[in-house]
């Protein structure tokens, strides 16, 4: 018997009993212990994070977890991790594939798993990216439109300010849209915003049609809506400039001021050492990553209410975005785009059937055309720029020290890790696995429409994996890359979003929000912190 335990979340469980089954069926024949043949694994479900098995590992049954939110370091200091380096050099041939589950790793993800010594104690589970979901049905349809139209003036990559008598959007199906964020015409992203100023052109057009622009969890706000920041900022610094995050070490460009007018200065590129990492505070991405949102919270029509609604989860706030099309002809304002990670889909897939049993299957998660938004540019010279991801959940599986079938847990991880179960995977979750792979045209062309828009936004984007096999990130694992709180004054403030909202009584700007991180991480706790 095999026995794993599951973080049973976004990803849900289905990719896992396929697994199972072959893995069964695989061995079948095999004995890999006296008197008996084959294997039996026996999943567990659960809903407890990585971090949080550091107390119970030892007395659990389960002799493979795949689970987030894994602090690596801390498991490492107890010996409460199976060496698990054998996996990751099996033949793969054995399954049918070719080469080694290594070469299926990102550089970024050996040189942080792989000790000095050659022992290695986890591997990567699935990536976890935020980003925009769209109703792609709704933008396309005649009612509406909400495609940017090339204009014919000018480059059209922006068309911000263009006035065809529709404030720049198509005025039918067969108008040239604009180029998107990537720059280009003809690809997957035109008509959408290329810049921050082309989407809340967007929103605006959006509300005057009568439309909701956006929905995201107000359970959750706090972690979602950081999660975003932390995507906006990635996009706009690029993969290199966003791992100083993690290394705090290397040339640190788009360093800025922002005066109280909002007046921008760029400052001096500078050399990131861990002694002066509190500089990181300045960088331009996290302005404009709280620029985007303080624009998209100074109207309360560019949201919907549940936004803020404490009792509205995430899971409320899939169904409302979903459930909008079909309610829109008895109460309106449908919403166009929902903030969520790339695993919403599968999350959301009970609600998906009811709403398809209730109103139609033109409803049903395959039938749906939801389309995915790559982020728009903070500014005009960005466009074009290649589009970068941040994996945030800390994905990943590994094995109990405890357990006594280490040659079982190899060949159960290694075949977890195939082309064929790497395209279950995804074809099952419409998810990226944290790997490198390609999907096969059968794969792809079973894709919901989301979810190939999402492996094509992934399949041509830089991705951060943030994490790196240092004493400092193991100290501060959980904080690292971020810095998520200001102070404005002699007030802390954790929840940047919330207290933005222009509906309060008091609320802050961009920039007091931004000066207020320079506030908080100074020198001198920085120095008291870190060091």
């Amino acid at each position: 018997q095999l026995y794993i335990s599951n973080y049973n979340g976004g990803y849900g469980d289905e990719w896992l009993y396929k697994l199972k089954d072959r893995f069964e069926a695989f061995y079948k024949d095999t004995s890999f212990e006296e008197g008996k043949t084959g294997v039996q694994v026996y999943i567990e479900n659960s809903k407890t994070y990585g971090f949080e098995l550091v107390n119970s590992i030892k007395s659990d049954r389960n002799d493979i977890y795949f689970t987030e939110a894994f602090y690596y370091h801390k498991f490492l200091e107890d010996d409460l991790l199976l060496d698990i380096s054998d996996v990751l050099t099996v033949d793969l041939a054995t399954y049918g594939d070719t080469g080694t589950v290594q070469d299926k790793m990102y550089e970024e993800e050996l040189a942080y798993l792989k000790q000095s010594s050659g022992a290695m104690y986890a591997l990567p589970h699935y990536a976890a990216y935020q980003g925009i979901i769209y109703d792609k049905d709704l933008f396309e349809s005649e009612d509406y439109l909400f495609y940017l139209m090339a204009d014919p003036t000018k480059n059209a990559c922006f068309t911000t300010g263009y006035d065809n008598g529709t404030d720049g959007f198509i005025l039918s199906k067969t108008d040239p849209k604009s180029n998107g964020p990537d720059g280009k015409p003809g690809t997957m992203d035109d008509g959408l915003p290329a810049t921050y100023a082309e989407y809340f052109a967007l929103c605006d057009y959006m509300v005057e049609a009568g439309c909701t622009p956006v929905i995201w969890t107000g359970e959750h706000q706090n972690d979602y809506n950081h999660q975003t920041l932390k995507a906006l900022y990635t996009d706009y610094e690029g993969k290199d400039q966003s791992m100083i995050n993690v290394t705090y070490n290397g040339l640190k460009k788009n360093l800025i001021d922002v005066a109280e007018d909002g007046t921008i200065t760029k400052l001096p590129d500078e050399q990131i050492t861990l002694e002066n990492a509190y500089k990181l505070a300045k960088s331009a991405g996290y302005y404009y990553a709280l620029e985007f949102f303080e624009k998209l919270v100074s109207k309360t029509n560019y949201y919907n209410q549940g936004c803020f609604n404490t009792t509205v989860s995430h899971l409320g706030a899939q169904t409302d975005f979903l459930l909008s099309r079909p309610l829109s002809a008895q109460q309106g304002k449908p919403i166009g785009m929902l903030f969520e990670g790339y695993w919403w889909e599968n999350e959301a897939d009970a609600s998906f059937r009811d709403i398809a049993g209730r109103y139609g299957d033109q409803y049903s998660r395959s039938n749906r055309k939801l389309g995915l938004m790559p982020f728009p540019k903070a500014t005009v010279d960005k466009v074009g720029e290649k589009t970068t991801l941040l994996d945030g959940n800390a994905a990943f599986a590994f094995a109990n020290a405890e357990t006594t079938k280490k040659d079982l847990v190899v060949k159960f991880l290694a075949f977890a890790n195939t082309q064929q179960s790497l395209e279950e995977f995804t074809k099952l979750t419409a998810t990226p696995k944290a790997y490198k792979y390609d999907l096969s045209p059968d794969t792809l062309n079973g894709l919901s429409n989301f979810a190939k828009e999402a492996w094509a936004v992934v399949d041509s984007a830089d991705a951060v994996f943030p994490y790196v096999n240092s004493a400092v990130y193991q100290m501060h694992t959980p904080n690292v890359f971020s810095f998520r709180t200001s102070k404005v004054g002699s007030t802390v403030i954790n929840n940047f979003v919330l207290n933005m909202r222009a509906a309060r009584e008091t609320y802050y700007s961009a920039e007091q929000l931004f000066n207020g991180l320079q506030n908080y991480y100074t020198q001198s706790y920085w120095q008291e912190q870190y060091l």
